[in-house]
């Protein structure tokens, strides 16, 4: 698995999140998992195949390396599935620099959460946050429950 060097990007840098999302189609239903890596994926892929190879068939299984691609291209006629799909993970605007970079920067500010209101808040011991983190914490269905973010810039 890669991973980032950066785990603390620059203010409005972006780090590229993606996941893999593994589907198994079988009889009974639909088991979908998702890994941070297709490798991930796959090792889930062969756990699979190694559990339901003597189920299925009569021979000795293949190795490791080769047991899911081959129990999956057989089991393709009892219409039982394995795939694999990378997704991107889209970002959300939960992230103040994300805000911060959208409406102006350090200076700027959100139309519906005007800085004066922050301002007003701070003065009246209402709130810690700085004003980006006092705005997540405001928009709906992210901060409305707990109008301060335990997090800060």
């Amino acid at each position: 698995m890669t991973m980032p060097s950066d785990i603390n990007p620059a203010i409005g840098q972006h780090i590229a999140r993606s996941v893999h999302v593994a589907t198994y189609e079988h009889p009974y239903g639909t088991d979908i998992r998702v890994f941070l890596d297709q490798d991930q994926a796959l090792i889930w892929r062969t756990r699979i195949a190694r559990e339901w190879w003597s189920h299925a068939f009569d021979q000795e299984p293949p190795p490791d390396d080769e047991i899911g691609e081959e129990y999956f291209e057989r089991m393709l006629e009892r219409d039982e599935f394995f795939s694999t799909m990378e997704c991107d993970i889209e970002p959300d605007h939960a992230d103040p620099a994300d805000l911060m970079t959208a409406h102006g920067g350090i200076w700027g500010e959100y139309p519906d959460h005007p800085v004066a209101s922050w301002i007003a808040d701070v003065a009246n011991g209402d709130t810690r946050s700085g004003y980006w983190c006092w705005v997540v914490g405001r928009l709906p269905g992210i901060g409305a429950a707990d109008p301060t973010p335990p997090y800060d810039l």
